[in-house]
């Protein structure tokens, strides 16, 4: 029998292989059940047929010749499961059963595979300027290899996006996508979170640990902020590049994986190597492939479709209708630097879209550190730290000292944040 919820009968019969294959070539099919013994042909032939046609097909062997061992072979060929004659009509009902809910489980794992993909498609990485269409021309190299690719912008600009949108484009798809923040771990507990800890390895180790490099075997991890790292941490990963292993805190065991590294980072390395801050072999290792992500001051001809689609996005969450945006607050916007780069324009439009009365984000709607006056970045230093400085203290004094409002609107976690507003020396 080969059953298709694509006709008004729910259940297709054949009595021949050749009735089947006609079957097969005219309707698409949600399961087959094949008897092993067809006047023209065997269960094993005819299963291998539809898969050709459609290989997501679950197909089940019934056979009465009262061997295991055939049953034992359909599964090898790619049979779901086998029914032995004779049989209760019960358990081909639950058989059914499960296979319904079997291939509405593959439909909804191919959904969210799908909606991953577009959600971290390349296309999100929105923009026509020069230094964004460079980033589009490096697309197969990034997505058609397992190199190391290093990540450098300034914070905003959009680093983990592109790691997602790498992961997810490549071969690695379906497999783990790990983060490790290395500004937000403390650095007496990095190499725990990277490479896991024994129990009783150091106080407080009450249980093993299994760290983020074991999480993402097989898929990729993404180091955010690795110029933060200690020296001892900068040496152990230099090995877990070069050899893919490495052993947990307190233990003995040499691990393995398959990992793919991806870094990032808004510090100047040459800088910091420059200074014996940073290793050169390492910076070589994960520099295979390396990005530079401009800010957002730099490619201010693409801010207009950043600011479309991110009122497009938040409508739809906050289930507004809001069509467009004024002239007066366009200008707003590319008049304005961008400190906090897209992260910063992100969060002004989702404020813009809460807050707007109308169909149509107006001048007033916009966050009003973008149209008070402020004094200039220049005047307070040129610097990348200096210039991040500023914007925390800014964005903290708006939100009245509001750590967890002041996290939200710089697109950041609260713990992260303070992570910054310490090695910055904010108070």
């Amino acid at each position: 029998k080969i059953v298709s919820p694509m006709v008004e009968e729910k259940v297709v019969c054949a009595f021949t292989g050749a009735e089947a294959e006609n079957i097969i070539k005219k309707k698409e099919l949600a399961l087959a059940i094949l008897d092993y013994k067809l006047p023209d042909t065997d269960g094993i032939e005819l299963m291998e047929k539809i898969k050709a046609v459609d290989n997501e097909v679950p197909v089940v062997i019934v056979t009465g010749f009262g061997s295991i061992e055939t049953g034992v072979e359909a599964i090898k060929h790619g049979a779901y499961d086998y029914l032995l004659k004779p049989f209760q009509p019960e358990k081909i009902h639950a058989l059914v059963r499960g296979l319904v809910n079997y291939k509405k489980l593959q439909e909804e794992n191919l959904a969210l595979r799908e909606e991953l993909g577009l959600r971290y498609s390349m296309g999100r990485l929105i923009g026509k300027s020069e230094k964004i269409r460079k980033i589009y021309d490096q697309i197969p190299n990034l997505v058609n290899t397992d190199s190391t690719v290093l990540i450098q912008g300034e914070s905003g600009t959009g680093k983990e996006l592109l790691a997602r949108a790498i992961h997810y484009n490549s071969p690695r798809k379906d497999k783990p996508f790990i983060v490790a923040d290395c500004t937000a771990l403390a650095e007496s507990l990095l190499e725990s979170e990277l490479f896991g800890h024994e129990k009783g390895s150091f106080t407080g180790a009450i249980r093993q640990k299994i760290g983020r490099f074991e999480q993402a075997d097989g898929g990729t991890i993404f180091l955010d902020e690795i110029g933060d790292i200690s020296p001892a941490a900068q040496l152990k990963l230099l090995r877990v590049l070069q050899e893919m292993t490495f052993e947990r805190v307190g233990g003995e065991e040499t691990i393995k994986v398959d990992v793919r590294v991806i870094a990032a980072t808004n510090k100047d390395l040459d800088k910091l190597m420059r200074e014996g801050k940073f290793r050169e072999d390492l910076f070589y290792r994960l520099s295979v492939i390396p990005v530079y992500m401009p800010p957002l001051r730099e490619r201010k001809v693409d801010i207009p479709s950043l600011a479309r689609c991110f009122v497009e996005q938040f409508a739809v969450k906050n289930k507004k209708k809001i069509e467009n945006i004024s002239d007066d607050a366009f200008r707003l916007l590319m008049d304005y630097d961008w400190p906090g780069n897209i992260r910063e324009l992100e969060n002004a439009i989702e404020r813009s879209v809460v807050v707007a009365r109308g169909n149509i984000i107006q001048r007033e709607d916009l966050p009003p550190r973008l149209y008070k006056p402020t004094e200039s970045l220049s005047a307070a230093g040129s610097s990348l730290q200096e210039n991040e400085k500023l914007l925390i203290t800014r964005v903290i004094s708006e939100c009245d000292n509001n750590m967890v409002k002041a996290a939200k609107e710089l697109g950041i976690s609260r713990s992260t944040l303070y992570g910054k507003m310490k090695k910055l020396g904010i108070r």
